[in-house]
């Protein structure tokens, strides 16, 4: 068979999911296209070879695959958007490598690659113009990755206005790029902006018929989450009540996001005093999250602690404690003793063993939680006016008259301080 046999049945196996054969007929035309010296073949075979490693999820074979036809490309002719395409197919198999194994190591390399694309195509197809914004993209999801969130805002947005010029706003595209845009704006701490995107995003959805997609479930989660933070609680409800049936509809049984969903709306249900169905949909999350990640893993964390918090609230202070313990033992396996969570989840359970009347445990949980919390926070930080006050509670139970001053002292400058500023 000649090349073009060859590359065709290459082609014909990848469009019908046989990608081994496909490998091997790919890895035939390149062995032809090189007996015959012809550049352009060889670097047509080595992008298809690179296609299919990165469908398999072999970016390493997918990244030297690419770079071998970069390399061909370069000789055939000067950059063009061919050799634009070939940079993005790098910097995507660095980044997804990089995702793949927890670490960073290439993404300055993928990010300097990106940019050489991005020149290409802003010479060949200027900046108002949908590849260059998909690309922008790109780089804005390197930059958030290396945690510039700024920068990476910028850029999204400015993929997302590029994009508002060619789709229209019934388009679930340009929805699902303003739902990534608002999550950007909500890790920057941006709520009233998050707020205003996913609104936005919500309606492109609807508009588009496509309310019942996994992606607009996702935006009706994020919204109703960020509703329950204001407590708008008559608006986050049908969200999450419908976000949820969208994912137990469309998703396998165990599955991160729907474990989100059941905890969401077990959240919103033990507000709304529904304490039966809420303790259910709590128990359900936290057996899928068990299953998913394992009994040690801090994901299994807001499960217990959210089912613990419904149990205390009705009184159940036994089962409470018992969730709380397993949950600070995770934290304490997982980012040792000098960590938030873990100190949270202490406080926590300190709280719950002084209801119990467990006054001298609680004590030393609470005095430990003091000793995390204070040399990173320092005294006038808010965040110590719970741990302060409990302590003096607790010692004042205890008849500890010394340390009950001490304590009200300290959490009472934190209340002047804040009243203060005010």
């Amino acid at each position: 068979m000649n090349w073009e046999e060859l590359n065709q049945q290459a082609i014909d196996f990848m469009m019908n999911g046989e990608y081994d054969k496909a490998y091997d007929s790919a890895g035939q035309a390149l062995a032809a296209a090189q007996a015959a010296n012809d550049d352009e073949q060889q670097a047509i075979s080595l992008s298809n070879m690179g296609f299919i490693d990165e469908y398999l999820k072999d970016y390493d074979g997918a990244e030297k695959a690419f770079k071998d036809a970069l390399s061909v490309m370069e000789r055939l002719h000067d950059d063009d958007e061919e050799t634009a395409e070939l940079l993005t197919n790098i910097s995507d198999c660095m980044v997804e490598n990089d995702r793949q194994t927890g670490g960073n190591s290439h993404l300055n390399e993928a990010s300097e690659i990106l940019r050489r694309a991005l020149k290409i195509y802003e010479d060949k197809r200027g900046t108002e113009d949908p590849v260059f914004a998909d690309t922008l993209a790109k780089q804005a999801e390197i930059f958030a990755a290396q945690g510039a969130l700024d920068p990476a805002k910028m850029l999204y947005a400015e993929s997302v206005d590029i994009l508002r010029k060619f789709l229209k706003n019934d388009n679930p595209q340009l929805a699902s790029r303003i739902l990534r845009l608002a999550q950007l704006y909500q890790i920057n701490g941006d709520m009233e902006k998050t707020e205003e995107l996913l609104v936005e995003a919500s309606g492109i959805f609807k508009r588009a018929k496509a309310e019942n997609s996994l992606e607009a479930a996702q935006v009706e989660n994020d919204l109703g989450e960020l509703y329950m933070a204001k407590e708008e609680f008559d608006k986050a409800g049908p969200l999450f009540d419908h976000a949820l049936t969208v994912r137990e509809n469309n998703m396998k049984e165990d599955d991160p996001a729907l474990a989100q969903s059941l905890n969401n709306m077990a959240v919103y249900l033990g507000n709304e005093g529904d304490i039966k169905k809420s303790i259910e949909l709590h128990k359900r999350a936290l057996d899928m999250r068990k299953r998913l990640f394992g009994d040690k893993h801090p994901a299994v964390t807001q499960s217990l602690e959210n089912l613990a918090s419904v149990y205390q609230s009705n009184g159940k202070m036994e089962e409470a404690e018992q969730l709380l313990r397993e949950s600070a033992q995770i934290w304490k396996e997982y980012a040792g003793e000098d960590n938030p969570a873990y100190a949270q989840t202490m406080f926590d359970l300190g709280t719950v063993l002084f209801i119990r009347g467990k006054h001298r445990e609680s004590e030393k949980i609470v005095t430990a939680c003091k000793d995390i919390m204070e040399p990173h926070l320092g005294q006038d930080n808010p965040s110590m006016f719970m741990v302060y006050k409990a302590l003096a509670t607790i010692a004042e139970t205890l008849h500890k008259k010394e340390d009950q001053d001490k304590y009200t002292e300290l959490y009472m400058n934190i209340l002047k301080n804040v009243e203060n500023k005010n």
